[in-house]
């Protein structure tokens, strides 16, 4: 479950939070021997981007560009206890309709 409204967690140990791990660091050293300057998001935005590929090429490119320029949404499910009552909502989402049967916090 995320951590909602609470402090950050220190890291108690191990590897400092956020550093590339050996395997990771030794490719993009590689990479960068190679294909200096070389930057996969910029080249996925440049596929996107361009007319001559297909849709389904444009289309997939994008998709994997937005991953790294918006955090992605998922879906939390809330049951109550008591009464079995479930809500479904996603965090920065608008709902498609309001549904007549949403009890207000002020109605109960």
């Amino acid at each position: 479950m995320g951590r909602i409204n609470q402090p950050p967690v220190k890291n108690k140990g191990g590897r400092p939070i956020g550093s590339k791990t050996q395997p990771k660091r030794q490719l993009v050293q590689l990479l960068e021997e190679y294909f200096p300057g070389y930057n996969a998001v910029v080249s996925m935005a440049k596929l996107a981007n361009d007319e001559g590929a297909s849709r389904a090429e444009r289309f997939n490119a994008n998709k994997e560009v937005a991953k790294y320029m918006h955090p992605q949404l998922k879906a939390v499910d809330i049951t109550s206890a008591g009464e079995g009552i479930t809500f479904n909502f996603s965090i920065g989402q608008q709902p498609a309709a309001i549904d007549d049967n949403v009890i207000d916090a002020d109605d109960t």
